[in-house]
């Protein structure tokens, strides 16, 4: 299987905020509000000043992901004093 990697794009949105869910239910149990990190997703998509989505991507499906987001909660749709990882 190759696995390339890419900037997200826009259309990758979707796909992020879920899997964005499904970490914060795993590792926080808790469930994001998608009418905060699906705007959240975009946002940083849409302004690379807020940070940066990378997708790991198999055939046409993503399978991974890494954000570096500078000031900005995508989980939370506004700014953060701290680094995000998602």
């Amino acid at each position: 299987m190759t696995i390339d990697i890419r900037s997200a794009t826009i259309a990758d949105a979707g796909t992020i905020a879920d899997y964005n869910n499904r970490l914060a239910e795993e590792t926080e149990a808790r469930s994001l509000d998608p009418l905060l990190v699906g705007p959240g997703v975009e946002a940083i998509i849409a302004d690379a000043s807020k940070g940066r989505y990378w997708v790991a991507v198999a055939g046409d499906k993503i399978i991974g992901q890494i954000a570096v987001a500078y000031e900005w909660s995508d989980w939370r749709r506004k700014p953060t004093k701290n680094w995000v990882w998602t």
